[in-house]
């Protein structure tokens, strides 16, 4: 009998409202009965049903669970049921709010959302069998900003979290230096782009895990250069009347898009931009040295 009401309940399906089991026979009744949800109004119609057996209601649970945000799975060797929590995801709107409130300052921004289950077996993992929304902004100069989000609770995950190759590693507390040695290789990519130019700036918008006085000193790194050194975005620098038309700057503006901690060394991509139709990209790799950093390698990615 247990095992009959069993798969009856989980909505294996029977297809008679009477049926005999070993030598017992049972009188039951199917019937569309109607729950309440935080308010919400369901109909349990098929394949499940509801069932009444002597004056006993009897829920199917697969359907309370559906719509609990609840798993359920049944063990016909067992005879087992388990039900566990089922993860609820903020939708993909939600996430690109939350993204764009990371930079309010520019209206501009175009915003795409992906979704990532994450899986991984490493123990020392914190983002083990994880969900994510990522979010990737990408500006009017070209350049890209990345906003990693707990798909569950919309908590901001630093970049590096998810892609430190396979490791999470702290920043180091000498970001100041690592993005000065980063921006003046920006520089040096392409003499074409620098000359004449009248000024430097820097956005600040990639420039992640800054501690007190980091900004003034990779600014303070550029200063050798005989121009003014700022720190803009574009959408700041098209406010102060500094961009011309088809975004042709004066000066040069230097972008970091994306940082990746590793054990010893710092691998960051950003590119320098003068014109919309001339900009020079470059992955850096700094790497630690003794107490201090160097860059080990600057590779070109391509000019525009």
């Amino acid at each position: 009998m247990k095992k009959f009401i069993s798969g009856l309940v989980l909505g294996l399906g029977i297809s008679a409202a009477s049926v005999g089991y070993a030598s017992d026979t049972v009188q039951i009744y199917l019937f569309n009965a109607r729950y309440m949800f935080n308010g919400e109004e369901k109909i349990v119609e098929d394949p499940y049903k509801s069932l009444n057996y002597e004056g006993h209601i009897y829920l199917p649970i697969r359907f309370i669970a559906e719509n609990t945000g609840l798993q359920v799975n049944y063990d016909e060797l067992l005879q087992t049921v388990s039900v566990k929590a089922s993860p609820v995801y903020i939708s993909k709107s939600s996430a690109i709010t939350l993204a764009k409130s990371t930079d309010k300052l520019n209206n501009d921004v175009r915003w795409e959302a992906q979704f990532i289950d994450i899986h991984r077996n490493d123990s020392n993992s914190q983002l083990m069998d994880r969900a994510v929304w990522k979010v990737n902004g990408l500006y009017p100069a070209g350049n890209k900003t990345i906003v990693t989000l707990d798909a569950e609770t919309g908590e901001q995950f630093s970049l590096t979290k998810l892609e430190a190759w396979g490791e999470v590693i702290p920043p180091t507390p000498d970001m100041g230096l690592v993005y000065g040695l980063a921006v003046n290789a920006l520089l040096k990519s392409d003499p074409g782009l620098t000359r004449e130019m009248k000024y430097i700036a820097v956005d600040p918008t990639g420039l992640k895990d800054l501690g007190e006085g980091d900004m003034e000193e990779i600014l303070q790194s550029l200063n050798g250069n005989g121009v003014l050194v700022m720190k803009a975005s574009f959408d700041e620098l098209k406010a102060k009347g500094m961009v011309r038309d088809v975004n042709a700057l004066e000066g040069v503006l230097l972008i970091v898009e994306k940082v990746v901690y590793a054990k010893d060394s710092i691998l960051i991509d950003g590119y320098i931009f003068k014109t919309g139709l001339a900009a020079a990209s470059s992955r850096i790799t700094i790497q630690r040295d003794g107490e201090g950093w160097r860059i080990s390698s600057v590779q070109g990615r391509g000019v525009s």
